[in-house]
């Protein structure tokens, strides 16, 4: 599945992200690729890889943090919905900096 993420086919990559989440905790090993599909050129690819990477829990801070940079509003707002969903200490953190930013 992690493979489909860089499939030429965007239908693949969207679904491929989509199911990665549906997975949730067990889908770890699944982040470095979530985080990569953060950049790609297709906004229902990022969008589904921040929304699939929430549901990874506080293992995906990180990237999740990453995620508030990104060029595309829907991936920032899905990343503070998780960063907030998730709860840590850090993910709280990095969710006030950013609306203080806005």
């Amino acid at each position: 599945m992690i493979q489909t993420l860089q499939d030429p086919e965007e239908i693949v990559r969207v679904s491929a992200a989509e199911a990665l989440g549906s997975i949730g905790k067990d889908a770890v090993d699944a982040i470095p690729a979530l985080v990569q599909a953060l950049q790609d050129g297709v906004a229902n690819v990022r969008s589904n890889a921040a929304e699939a990477l929430a549901k990874l829990g506080k293992d995906a801070v990180p990237a999740q943090i990453q995620a508030l940079q990104n060029e595309d509003s829907q991936v920032r707002a899905n990343a503070v919905l998780a960063l907030e969903q998730i709860g840590t200490p850090e993910a709280l953190k990095a969710v006030e900096e950013y609306q203080s930013r806005q």
